[in-house]
């Protein structure tokens, strides 16, 4: 949790390759797709080619709460996902790929509920439903069942003391698994279940089990986590038996083409054929058959975005917030600068470089212990910035997310705003578990205390550890102290509170570090422009986060600027 975000990976030619990946996943049409009767036109399903299909009453299932609302775009998006269901072709799976914040789990859970309903009413077999997921979000999707459905569905949770006692020792095919005879599991209770929710780590450690039950659908959430196709979880949960398989993400390609063939390869086996294949046909340098691929995929692909489907959602206003530096980081900035010498650097010296100057620009802590509240402040004016800023949001009565990576950094921040406020701020990092244990906290306790707490209230996230799975609707503030490398992440970040469910307009301030009396550019100015330039990119077209990246490289002009 302590990476800065910099990643050295293999770099992509940008001219061409946006051209080359638009439309590769296609944005839904919302205006051409619903009318006010909720009447759909579902395109480019086998099966389902040009008809209308209208959403009565009836198909909401009987379990969802009358409180609970299925927006139009998620109406479609449980036809779309029956539609792929009921297709005759033998690619049978769904990729849904819609922008974070647009309900992915309202729509699988209905489409889940729904199609039980239906199978019940016509004296078919059930068979269970499997939910894979990262174990951050378990206490997620237990949740989102008690929020949708008065009636829950008997759900197995497979993880933890739940996993223990279905063990079954000595019972695993004579072989052994990382040195250790094989235990499997006893199936019987996981085949009577109707929803069976689990995580990548268990699929992988007990596949030999599950692999035993034949599933009626898979969900994969967060089907990044099977986009490197070699991994023992990816493989595993690929070789599972299911009559229909869904793969929830909203970064179907992260670094690489090979994440939508990996991803698409448990979604809809087949479809794109071999990997060797694939990698011969689509991932050369020309990549001449996009337009082929792009027609391939589009009947399993469904992605809308928010700012196409939510027009409702109240604005998000930006502010670059640019801050002198101190006198104390404008002494360690110079001298940093002036231990470079000349000549060209080494790549691992300028990383280096780079890691030291955003550490001055965000916040100088010597001595974290011993430093008093007044000595931190005066040494760092980012931080005083902060607490300007927090001020304000107090005053108002209102409530504020502060993103930062640094742990030190949380502590700090956290600190200030305790003991001034006299309000309990919680910090939500890779240390805080994912899920609820029978004692000490949780990512979801901590959470639930923040939106219950009246009046004002602040919360300190790392964004890496809140990249997916946390909403917090509550807050209509969000304040990035320092940033990651990449702009989809950071808006990823954003999207904690700006989403389904927020009421109010929403404030996002980036704070960055300037010289004193503009002598040079700081690394905060040079890191918020090429994030700048990044993101157009991202809110253009479909691309791999890799593209996204910003590397140790792009910062070559902030040292030829300090050379003159």
């Amino acid at each position: 949790d302590e990476s800065n975000g910099i990643e050295q990976l293999e770099s992509i030619d940008d001219k061409g390759f946006q051209e080359e990946l638009m439309g590769i996943v296609g944005n839904a049409d919302s205006d051409s797709l619903l009318n006010e009767k909720h009447i759909l036109q579902v395109r480019d399903i086998d099966g389902w080619n040009e008809e209308e299909v209208q959403l009565k009453s009836c198909e909401r299932p009987q379990r969802l709460r009358e409180s609970i609302s299925v927006l139009d775009h998620q109406k479609y998006g449980v036809v779309w996902l029956n539609g792929r269901y009921e297709s005759q072709a033998s690619s049978r799976g769904a990729l849904l790929a819609d922008d974070m914040g647009l309900g992915k789990t309202l729509q699988v859970l209905v489409f889940l509920l729904l199609r039980r309903e239906r199978m019940e009413h016509e004296g078919i077999k059930l068979k269970p439903d499997l939910i894979v997921a990262p174990v951050v979000l378990l206490d997620n999707w237990l949740d989102e069942m008690e929020k949708f459905f008065s009636q829950l569905p008997n759900f197995l949770t497979l993880h933890g003391n739940v996993i223990h006692s279905l063990r079954q020792p000595g019972c695993g095919y004579g072989q052994e698994y990382r040195g250790k005879p094989r235990v499997t599991l006893d199936i019987e209770p996981i085949q009577s279940a109707e929803v069976v929710l689990t995580t990548y780590e268990t699929v992988r450690d007990y596949q030999y089990s599950l692999g035993q039950v034949e599933w009626a659908t898979i969900v994969a959430d967060e089907a990044q986590r099977v986009k490197n196709p070699m991994t023992l979880s990816s493989l595993a949960l690929r070789a599972m038996k299911a009559d229909f398989r869904i793969a929830c993400t909203a970064t179907p390609i992260e670094n690489s083409l090979i994440d939508l063939w990996s991803i698409s390869d448990f979604a809809v086996p087949g479809l794109l054929g071999t990997q060797k294949d694939f990698k011969e046909s689509y991932c050369n340098t020309e990549r001449s058959n996009m337009q082929a691929l792009r027609q391939m995929i589009r009947p399993t692909v469904l992605r809308r975005m928010k700012q196409e489907i939510l027009k409702d959602l109240p604005e998000k206003v930006e502010r670059k917030v640019e801050i002198p530096l101190s006198s104390t980081q404008w002494e360690r900035y110079i001298d940093v600068i002036r231990s470079l010498g000349n000549g060209p650097m080494q790549s691992g010296i300028m990383l280096k470089i780079l890691h030291r100057l955003r550490d001055i620009c965000s916040c100088l802590l010597d001595d974290e212990e011993e430093l008093s509240n007044d000595k931190i402040l005066s040494q760092n004016s980012k931080l005083t910035q902060l607490m300007n800023i927090v001020d304000s949001i107090a005053s108002a009565g209102e409530k504020v997310i502060v993103f930062t990576d640094r742990k030190a950094w949380q502590r700090v921040i956290a600190k200030l705003i305790e003991e001034k406020y006299s309000v309990p701020v919680a910090i939500i990092n890779g240390d805080v578990p994912g899920v609820t244990r029978s004692k000490g906290i949780s990512r979801k306790i901590l959470i639930d205390l923040f939106r219950g707490r009246q009046g004002f209230g602040a919360l300190v996230l790392s964004p890496v550890a809140a990249g997916y799975g946390i909403t917090v609707t509550e807050a209509n503030h969000v304040i990035h102290f320092s940033r990651l490398w990449n702009p989809a992440k950071e808006d990823q970040a954003t999207d904690r509170a700006y989403r389904i469910g927020q009421e109010k307009k929403v404030q996002v301030y980036y704070l960055i570090s300037t010289a004193p009396q503009r002598q040079m550019v700081t690394f905060d100015e040079r890191l918020d422009e090429l994030l700048s330039k990044k993101r157009q990119l991202a809110g253009d077209v479909l691309v791999p986060s890799q593209l996204l990246e910003v590397h140790a490289n792009d910062f070559a002009t902030l040292f030829e600027d300090i050379e003159k």
